[in-house]
Formats: structure tokens, sequence, C-alpha cells
């Protein structure tokens, strides 16, 4: 009889992994037997025959690889992150030293890219060193806090309110840790994007794993031993710990997806003649729309992407179209789909809808929450910003909205040299429209987490009016829920 053991694994690459587990869940061999038996050539042999030939595709699930993403901006970084089955962590905003790590800077962009950068930074630091000073004379260090802790909550304080003059060319860094298929579909998306720098990025994530040789601890931790022996003992060690490309046959196909570069282009011209030629409406942050049919769902949410329309204008929209109409929609969205092309997210469906209107850095936060099927539409200045909630009624509540103006003009500008790159100047705090689709129980969680005290005063709200909607629909299902009220508030508290 069979004893129970359990046990970890570790100093394996990737793909051997992967491997192993494929080959353990064949045969009657213990995962370590397996393991033992691995070769580069074997993997190769195995990995090209069950997961290319016979199409095993679970066998990427068992592979996970770690990159660090250094020196990208805000907008690649949240394309990088675009994905469902991701486990990863961005830099905060509140740690970086901006001056220090600067700006994407567009290749062949005018001087006024510069010049509107460079203002947004010197902003950023000025409103910056204004609220440290403004937030110490409003709260007082209370009697037994530490100057230290005090000094750091103003601080978070402070770089909270800031943060609205950033903006999505700045400069941030990733760690990620994800699974070879989807490093695979990632590569692919980010491969079609129209955006130069994400075409990039999914090259290099593809360069990174199947070919660059891997920042391996171990045998950076070896190389003072190894490199103390004599130059003839060196080599045979040196050329055991060869850095090993992670993952040189799983992802090896991976490239931009023809029916990606092109499908979002055929909905916009859908969406140009199907949808009218209306003003947003920007009344409400939060709106939650439920009882929908799914047929419907799906056309209207593959036009919300392609346009700056609330949900629910778009969903009156589609109840009017005929039949033909809507095939039109399902038609520019499928019909190109290739062979290992996967559905659109937007036919991914959950029984809540929030259509969220929300300043681009509290959209940032909300972003990272994976169990829900998340619709961002374009970047756009005509939403408007919103204002830092503690500077309503200040006199730099004023200031703010000039300087919003200002850096308006400069993206509209740049429009002039490209429309798309003219949005790397967008500061964060502007408003995005995202249609977040999710179960009751992923709500449940927003509300709780979102809402509670210490969090940022724009996603608090945001959350809390998520609780409000909820429950104005499902009064019985109110009471299961764990709101914080945003009015509650310790200016010194800070998560």
């Amino acid at each position: 009889m069979q004893r129970r053991r359990v046990y970890a694994v570790t100093g394996v690459p990737p793909e051997w992994q992967a491997y192993a587990m494929a080959k353990y869940s064949r045969s009657s061999q213990s995962l370590q037997e397996s393991i033992q038996e691995l070769t580069a050539d074997r993997t190769r042999k195995f990995l090209n025959t069950m997961y290319f030939k016979y199409g095993h595709a679970s066998i990427a699930d068992m592979a996970h690889l770690s990159f660090g993403v250094e020196g990208i901006s805000l907008w690649a970084a949240i394309s990088l992150v675009d994905e469902q089955l991701w486990d990863g962590q961005e830099r905060s905003t509140r740690y970086q030293p901006f001056k220090q790590t600067g700006y994407y800077g567009p290749a062949g962009a005018p001087c006024g890219y510069a010049d509107g950068a460079q203002w947004l930074m010197d902003r950023y630091e000025q409103t910056t060193q204004e609220w440290i000073g403004r937030l110490e004379a409003q709260y007082p260090r209370p009697d037994g806090m530490a100057e230290v802790a005090y000094a750091n909550s103003i601080r978070a304080r402070a770089f909270d309110i800031a943060r609205y003059y950033l903006f999505l060319g700045v400069n941030t860094s990733v760690g990620q840790i994800t699974s070879a298929r989807t490093l695979e579909r990632q590569i692919a998306r980010m491969q079609a994007d129209p955006l130069p720098e994400i075409q990039a990025l999914g090259a290099d994530l593809k360069e990174a794993a199947t070919e660059a040789a891997p920042f391996d601890f171990a045998a950076h931790q070896l190389e003072p031993l190894i490199g103390a022996l004599p130059d003839a003992l060196q080599r045979p060690f040196r050329e055991h710990l060869a850095p090993y490309p992670v993952a040189p046959t799983l992802v090896k196909y991976a490239d931009a997806s023809p029916y990606q570069q092109t499908v979002w282009t055929d909905l916009a011209a859908i969406a140009r003649e199907l949808l009218p030629a209306l003003e947003p409406t920007n009344d409400q942050p939060v709106t939650l729309h439920v009882n929908e049919d799914p047929f419907d769902a799906a056309v209207a949410s593959l036009l919300y992407r392609v346009s700056d329309l609330s949900y629910g204008q778009i969903r009156e929209r589609v109840a009017g179209l005929s039949a033909g109409e809507k095939k039109d929609v399902l038609e520019a969205a499928l019909q190109k789909r290739g062979a290992h092309d996967e559905w659109l997210r937007e036919f991914q469906g959950a029984p809540l809808a929030f259509d969220i209107l929300m300043d681009i850095g509290g959209y940032r936060d909300f972003h990272r929450h994976r169990r829900s099927v998340q619709i961002r539409q374009a970047w756009t200045t005509r939403h408007g910003a919103a204002i830092p909630e503690p500077m309503v009624g200040t006199d730099a509540e004023a200031r703010y909205e000039a300087d919003m103006a200002k850096a308006a003009r400069y993206v509209e500008e740049l429009a002039h040299w490209d429309p798309v790159q003219a949005h790397y100047l967008l500061p964060l705090g502007f408003r995005c429209r995202t249609l977040f689709r999710m179960d009751l129980s992923q709500a449940a969680y927003m509300i709780r987490l979102r809402t509670k005290e210490g969090g940022h005063f724009s996603y608090r709200r945001v959350a809390y009016q998520m609780y409000e909607a909820l429950a104005a629909l499902y009064p019985s299902f109110a009471a299961y829920l764990e709101p914080t009220n945003p009015d509650i508030d310790d200016p010194l508290k800070r998560m």
C-alpha cells in the first residue's frame, strides 16, 4: 500500500517541471523519479509532441516563470498586467523617486511632449511638498505617535493627492509570475497592440523566455566560490551552472495575432455606424446593470469597448437594433478569429455589471482584482478630471482645475503628431470608464476591502457606491456586506 507523502519541489527549470508533471500524470513513477530522468533534449521532444502536435494545452499551466519588467511606462504596465490568470506586483506610486526613474519618451515625439512631461513632474513635486505642509498644519502629531510613523502617514496622504499629476508616461516596474500558457497569451496580445512600446515589450518578454539567460540566484551565490578555484576547475562548474532559458519551447510560437491586430478597428467602424453621436452621461460614477440577455450583453460589451458612452446608453441603443445589425457586430468580432485565438473577454459574463467612471489612479487599484471581467474604454480627456477629495473647497482647487485643463491642452496638441501616443501625457487624475463584470462574492470582497479605512479616498468612495447600488437592488443581500463608510476616516491611517 502506498504511503501518503507531500513534498515541495524546487531547483527545476520551469519547462522541465512542466514535463515532469505531465510525465508524472501519465506514468506510475513518483514525481522525484520523473524529475531525476529529465534532460533538456527529452523535455524539448516531449513538449513538441504533446503540447504543439497533440494540443495538450494544460501542460503549459505547469511551467511557472518569474520576470522582472523594469523601466516601462504606467501605460505599458497596465497592459502587461491585464490578464485574469496573473500574479505579480507593480511598484506603488507612493514609493517611487520619479525624478530618478523619469518617464518614457516615444520615438519621434515633438518637443512639446518633453515640455509637458517636465511640467507635470514639477507640479507633482510641488504639490507633494505643498500638501505635506498643509496636512501637518491640519493634523498635528498626536501624543504618543512616533515621529517617523507620523511623517510616513503625512507623506502617504500627500502622495495620494499629488499622484493626480502623474501621467501615463511615467516609468514604473513590475514583477510577475505567470504560467507559460498565460505568457503565450500575454505576448501575443501585446505584440498586436497599436502602441509601439507595448509591441516591443511583448517581443522582449518572448526573448527573455526563449533565448536570454535568466538571472540565476543559486549560480550568483556560488560565483565567489567558483572564482576562487584554479582556472582548470572553474570550467566544469560554469558549464554545469550555465543559465538555461526558462521557456525555450513552450512560448516559441507566441506572436502577434492578425485577428487581434484588426478586430478592434473593425468593431470601431461598426460602432461609428450604429451608435448615435451623443455626449457620454457622466453624472453617475457607478451604475449597476443586471438581468441582461447574454446575446445582447455580448453585443453591448463589444460596442462599449470602442466607444466612450456609458453602458446604459449603449444597452438602450442595442435594445433597438435589428437582428441583422446585431449579427454585423458579432461577425466583426468573430469572423477573422484564427484557430488559436481565444474568444474575446467581452463574451464572458457574470450576473453583475458595474459601469464605473473613476480617475485613472483609482482604476489602477481596481484593475488588480482578477476575479472580474474588465472592459476598459480608450484613454480620453473627454470625461474630465476628478478632483482630489482633500482639495475640494480649498484655495488649491481652482489651481488644480487650471492645471488639468493645461494638461488636456498638451494632449490635444500632441494628438496632431500621434492621436494615440499623445495620451502618454494624460494625468492619472483624468477619468476613465470601465465595465467590471463579477459575481456576488467578488463584489462583496471588493466592497469590504476597498472601503476599509486607510485606503485611498478615490477608490473608497467608488467601492461604497458599489455597495449602495447593490444594496438598493438586493436589500436582503446588503446585510451580509461589510462596507466602511468613507466618511469615517483617520487622516493619519493609510494602508
